[in-house]
């Protein structure tokens, strides 16, 4: 009789088919143990391995993504900026010399 604890649940399995005293319980959902063969078992592991390779490379690269995107929004901002000061500036020099080319000081004798 071999006892296998899987996830919470004891399933007594008989390793001797004439074995009718201790059937094989399970409560529900029910859990069916399979023996995998070490092949697939190093497959598993070869193929789990590659997965955490190419997340950490795909990690590396949001990083770097971030980074860049973060950098290119503060020059934006920051440019940005510079420009709504300038038109600023040119918005009032306009309004300053479109005033003074109409105040006229002198005085006109007619």
């Amino acid at each position: 009789l071999e006892k296998i604890s899987h996830s919470q649940q004891t399933i007594y399995e008989s390793s001797d088919p004439g074995d009718e005293a201790h059937p094989l319980i399970m409560s529900p959902p029910s859990v069916f143990v399979t023996r995998v063969p070490q092949e697939s078992m190093e497959s598993l592991h070869k193929r789990l391995e590659r997965s955490r390779q190419m997340q950490t490379v795909l990690r590396a690269f949001e990083a770097r993504d971030r980074n860049l995107l973060e950098d290119n929004l503060w020059r934006v901002s920051f440019w940005s900026c510079a420009s709504v000061l300038v038109m600023l500036c040119v918005a009032f020099t306009q309004v300053y010399t479109v005033r003074r080319l109409f105040d006229d000081k002198r005085r006109v004798y007619t």
